[in-house]
């Protein structure tokens, strides 16, 4: 049965489904991802490897009957699509037996879509739909939105299963700007009985529709009061408005990719990055069949999440003029040695911006700098002839130290041959841990984070410390 959803196995408990008793298993070693058209395999830098019929693998597509073998365990795979289907209420993929054994066994047959022990199951009937498509229940998804106060017409949208606390401070992963409202005022948390919302001893109090409440479940058109602020909340299929289809439930913020605003487009990216949507990569690779500068931000976004597959597309983005000075962000976000080459001969071309644009592509990588002392004025990027007047406030930049650039590279590229990602001289390519992430610029430090995010190998927060100011 496809549900969409990650599941994280691993030996700790930092994984979502642990194997207590396997010691060659990794603390979070591999994550299945589902949508309702696949179910996909992703290794997460695991020490000794995931292995998929026999053979190591980074990511692929999960067929029925497939072996999957982490550490000494070994997990047999079972897909079923049926139009008339029950799962478990938290809508993810699970592969938990009902007990662990004290040693690991052989071969465990374990469903994708058996629930854990004790957790509730919900029938979902869908006899007229399509094998494998679900009807959205109220805990598939919520909009939070702030009805009055500076921030009103702000919205929030929450997926299922997500806990978000509100507050004035950024203690809160909501910050509002109210200085009646508590650091961290009030919580709006989901389970298998919907969505609820928990007050977090605030000074004065939470109230719903007007009551004071310590906990209470929510409803569609419910209205929260936390100190001079009111916000209204939308659950289930009410959350997107009238007449929206099940499957934009089940893709939150894909919608908003394509939203009039730019700031609305960037904002659903980064959120579906952050929440590790399992549809966002194909998504991207979509994009990056028609590139263009319009839709940069996602061409940018693939090359942050890029797997090894995307390497070609990846190279090919860098190499397209029609992108101009920004295609080497593309390159600079992709950080593989292979790169390097074209940032070399983009510095070395006539067209000033882009040399500059290329140096500074080199420069986040390598951490090398290599301005020359040529200080040029940059013609504008419109083509349009300036006057007197614009001419004042036309960019400036120096010119790369082409010789220098190519002479460092020659010196140091064998150090690097062995990487995938490269970031400020620093191997990037698995999980980011906090010493390799202080040395990072801010941008690299996010990218990294981002990635990490994605591939479940990242625990932080975006209000830890060192990731808050790069946003």
């Amino acid at each position: 049965m496809l549900v969409p959803g990650c599941l994280q196995v691993g030996r700790t408990e930092a994984a979502e489904f642990v194997v207590a008793g396997d010691t060659r298993m990794s603390s979070v070693h591999f994550q299945l991802e589902c949508d309702h058209q696949a179910c996909r395999l992703r290794d997460l830098a695991s020490t000794n490897g995931t292995f998929l019929n026999g053979v190591l693998i980074s990511e692929s597509t999960l067929k029925n009957d497939d072996a999957i073998v982490a550490g000494a365990t070994s997990f047999k795979v079972s897909i079923e699509q049926k139009a008339s289907v029950t799962v478990p209420q938290k809508i993810a993929p699970a592969i938990s037996p009902s007990t662990l054994p004290d040693r690991v066994p052989e071969q465990s047959s374990v469903p994708i879509s058996k629930p854990r022990p004790g957790e509730a199951r919900k029938d979902i009937r869908s006899t007229q739909r399509s094998p494998g498509r679900l009807v959205a229940s109220d805990s598939a998804g919520a909009v939070l939105e702030i009805a009055t106060g500076m921030d009103a017409g702000r919205k929030i949208m929450l997926r299922s299963g997500q806990t978000v606390t509100v507050g004035r401070t950024e203690q809160a992963d909501v910050v509002v700007r109210d200085p009646q409202i508590s650091a961290k005022h009030f919580m709006l948390k989901n389970s298998r009985s919907g969505w609820q919302v928990l007050d977090l001893n605030s000074s004065a109090g939470t109230y719903l529709n007007g009551n004071h409440v310590t906990m209470q479940r929510l409803s569609s058109g419910d209205r929260i009061a936390a100190g001079s602020t009111e916000f209204t909340v939308n659950v289930g299929l009410s959350a997107v408005g009238g007449g929206e289809s099940p499957s934009d439930l089940e893709c939150p913020f894909r919608k908003g990719l394509y939203d009039e605003d730019k700031m609305v487009r960037r904002e659903a990216l980064y959120a579906a990055a952050w929440t590790r949507q399992p549809w966002l990569l194909d998504c991207l690779r979509k994009e990056a069949a028609k590139p263009s500068l319009d839709n940069f931000d996602l061409l940018y976004m693939l090359a942050v999440l890029a797997r090894p597959s995307d390497q070609a597309t990846v190279l090919t983005l860098g190499g397209l003029e029609t992108l101009g000075a920004k295609r080497f962000e593309i390159l600079a976000a992709y950080g593989h040695p292979l790169v390097i080459p074209t940032l070399l001969k983009g510095m070395a071309g006539k067209e000033m911006r882009s040399a500059i644009a290329a140096a500074a592509a080199f420069t986040k990588i390598t951490g090398v700098e290599i301005e020359s002392d040529v200080r040029v004025t940059l013609p504008p990027q419109d083509g349009i002839e300036p006057d007197e007047f614009e001419q004042e406030f036309l960019d400036e930049g120096f010119l790369p130290d082409c010789t220098k650039a190519q002479t460092w590279w020659q010196e140091h590229q064998s150090q690097f041959s062995a990487c995938i990602r490269i970031a400020t001289g620093l191997d990037v390519s698995s999980k980011p841990s906090d010493a390799v992430l202080s040395q990072l610029n801010l941008q690299s430090r996010y990218e990294a984070c981002l990635r990490g995010k994605y591939d479940g190998s990242w625990k932080g927060k975006v209000t830890d410390g060192s990731l808050r100011r790069c946003l």
